[in-house]
């Protein structure tokens, strides 16, 4: 675990912060950021940047390692000291106080900003640091899509500091979201790289209290709150007593956004089905308050075509969404549907047609000599899905056959003409019979000749490196692209 410790934060000067924010900037092509990039990245001189970066070592801010060269990365206190120094450079907070949560990605403490000139009172906030990568949830860049969509090939792409940053700008675009309609979260305040600044909530875990008085109020707050989420697209995928807040006055807060999905998602309907599942069981078990079956909210298809008001997850871009690009009208995709099972239909007619004689045509012709066709049904039924899954599976057969066909064929080639060489070479008499006959003889089978099969093979490795170097550099354009699209995006959204 992450050991969070402010006390050498106020001894630290700007020349500190530079070199942390040059370590930073390098482990973004390096996992080992080398001692003479860290040099020029601060723009400083050897001996000045190695006193500085003695001291960071010292107090546990980065790490140092000499194989295979000589470097240092990050820490978590290192990246957490960044992003404080940019908190109170924007005039946010100026302390932090004690620790008031702890989870299996996240560490939550008090923090105090500025006091107000007029009451002489410092407003509190909540300082949420996101630290995935501990050793009880290991699995979160398999179970989420935080690198999914990440355009970037550099070496920051699996590095645990990075997703939490990403895990930290998912969660305050959900709550800034969720916050302007009037959702019971917490207000979101500020994010920079893994920290989350955000309003205090006055109350306590909801897993904390022994005895309800009233629990059926706060049962119905959850659930209606749970189907409240689905009518503006949005599923919590965690919704249980550890994530929601309770006061005195029986009022509930919602915390803990990351996990979030759309309801367009494929495994939506389980995620909404295991929520209302958590809150029935826990008030049944805890509480001895058992909800009506009636009563239970349930998340069908139906729910989704008409009850769903508005699609926060388009806008946030929640896991499971469709695109502007990827979004099908259901008329349109009928209309596609049955044009495909209508030329399906078609083809497999023809194709029995052609099978059939000659007099089973001539039996389709009217008096004009004119072949009757019958207008192919678009109906949407089992039977086309099949003919149309077994014609796909048919032609890529034929495609595979066809190219170890001409595998085949090539090998044997390029066998028969390195035989032929073999054969050319050994037999001496007849290379002297044939020096003054240059002339082909008719029904002798050309052949490649070694230095030709040599010429041909290093033409096609020029083409291959040709191919791999215009690939690369398209790659690298589309990645400088990405990378300033990203920068302009972020601080137009968020900074």
């Amino acid at each position: 675990m992450v050991k969070f410790d402010i006390a050498v934060f106020k001894f630290l000067t700007a020349d500190h912060f530079r070199v942390l924010t040059a370590i930073e900037m390098g482990m973004k092509n390096h996992e080992l950021v080398p001692t003479a990039l860290l040099e020029a990245i601060a723009q400083m001189k050897r001996g000045n940047c190695y006193k500085l970066v003695t001291d960071l070592h010292k107090h546990k801010l980065v790490v140092h390692n000499s194989i295979p060269y000589d470097g240092y990365t990050l820490t978590f206190r290192g990246y957490d000291y960044l992003a404080l120094n940019t908190f109170v450079k924007r005039g946010l907070i100026v302390a932090v106080g004690r620790q008031i949560g702890i989870g299996k990605e996240s560490d939550v403490f008090e923090a105090f900003g500025p006091k107000d000139e007029v009451t002489d009172i410092s407003p509190k906030y909540a300082l949420k640091l996101h630290r995935l990568g501990r050793t009880s949830f290991r699995t979160v860049k398999n179970k989420r899509d935080y690198l999914k969509k990440n355009k970037y090939n550099t070496a920051s792409k699996g590095n645990w500091l990075y997703v939490s940053r990403l895990s930290a700008l998912k969660e305050f675009g959900f709550m800034k979201v969720l916050h302007s309609k009037e959702f019971p979260v917490p207000q979101p305040v500020d994010v920079c790289r893994h920290a989350i600044l955000m309003s205090f909530l006055n109350g306590f875990p909801l897993y904390h209290a022994k005895r309800i008085r009233k629990p059926a109020i706060l049962c119905n707050k959850a659930l209606t709150l749970i189907t409240k989420m689905a009518h503006y697209g949005l599923i919590h995928c965690d919704f249980n007593e550890f994530n929601l807040m309770v006061n005195d006055d029986y009022d509930l807060f919602l915390i803990d956004f990351p996990q979030m999905i759309s309801i367009s998602h494929q495994q939506g309907i389980e995620y909404f089905d295991r929520d209302v599942k958590c809150i029935v069981n826990y008030f049944k078990t805890k509480h001895d308050f058992e909800v009506p079956p009636n009563e239970v909210p349930v998340l069908d298809d139906t729910f989704i075509k008409t009850q769903v008001l508005d699609h926060l997850d388009n806008v946030i871009e929640a896991s499971g969404y469709y695109g502007k690009n990827e979004q099908l009208h259901e008329h349109d995709f009928n209309t596609l549907h049955a044009f495909f099972s209508s030329t399906i239909k078609v083809e497999s007619d023809n194709t029995v047609d052609n099978e059939d004689g000659d007099g089973d045509g001539d039996e389709n012709e009217n008096e004009n000599g004119e072949i009757e066709s019958e207008d192919s049904d678009a109906e949407n039924t089992d039977d086309d899905e099949k003919e149309e899954w077994r014609l796909k599976k048919l032609r890529k057969k034929e495609e595979f056959q066809k190219k170890q066909k001409l595998k085949k064929a090539i090998k044997e080639h390029k066998e028969n003409a390195l035989r032929d060489l073999e054969e050319n070479n050994t037999d001496d008499n007849n290379s002297k019979d044939m020096e003054h006959g240059d002339e082909e003889q008719p029904g002798v089978a050309h052949t490649i000749s070694d230095a030709e099969i040599r010429r041909r093979l290093k033409k096609k490795e020029k083409q291959e490196i040709r191919k791999t170097r215009y690939k690369k550099a398209k790659k690298i354009n589309d990645n400088n692209k990405a990378r300033r699209q990203l920068k302009a995006d972020l601080s137009n959204d968020f900074w």
